[in-house]
């Protein structure tokens, strides 16, 4: 429903906004040159970064959270009734927006695509972004569904509040 597309959506703007009032920027060339000094967001904002990643595997659809699909256990839930291009369709873009997860969270909270040591960036960023997919993989095989119910308590009672605070305090700590 909307309120639960609305939960966790909340949950992951809240999430990136503590990173924004510590660079100053919605950018993330800015993102990436703040954290080019050695020291990644993730440091500064470890709740921050564990509420994205949660918050993106409710976006993604993805297990625990994969709400559509097992409603209907049956086979492959909603997207049953296609095959072909049409069923691998619904794979692709559910693969695009765990990459896009990926490229967000490596950007924001894990140094961007900076050097490092010997390892070129462009190199760096592509290490972070398969090791994030192979975690929502793997978090896949191995956790088991969360019910609508428990999903809409854990955003709603749990990660928003969290979120809240984590900003409050974070802007205490610039402020001081």
């Amino acid at each position: 429903t909307a309120v639960q597309f609305l939960s966790y959506e909340v949950v992951t703007g809240l999430s990136i906004l503590a990173p924004i009032m510590i660079v100053g920027s919605l950018s993330f060339v800015d993102f990436n040159n703040y954290q080019s000094e050695g020291v990644w967001l993730v440091v500064y904002q470890p709740v921050a970064f564990v509420l994205f990643i949660i918050a993106g595997f409710a976006e993604t659809n993805r297990t625990p959270f994969d709400l559509l699909e097992h409603e209907a256990e049956i086979i492959s839930g909603y997207v049953t009734e296609y095959s072909g291009m049409r069923w691998g369709l619904f794979f692709i873009g559910e693969y695009a927006n765990m990459i896009t997860i990926g490229i967000i969270a490596s950007v924001v909270f894990l140094g961007g695509y900076n050097d490092f040591l010997f390892i070129p960036g462009w190199i760096m960023i592509l290490l972070k972004v398969g090791f994030s997919f192979f975690f929502m993989l793997w978090v896949r095989a191995s956790w088991p569904h969360v019910r609508p119910d428990q999903l809409m308590w854990l955003c709603w009672k749990v990660l928003m509040p969290l979120a809240v605070l984590n900003i409050i305090i974070t802007g205490i700590v610039i402020l001081l």
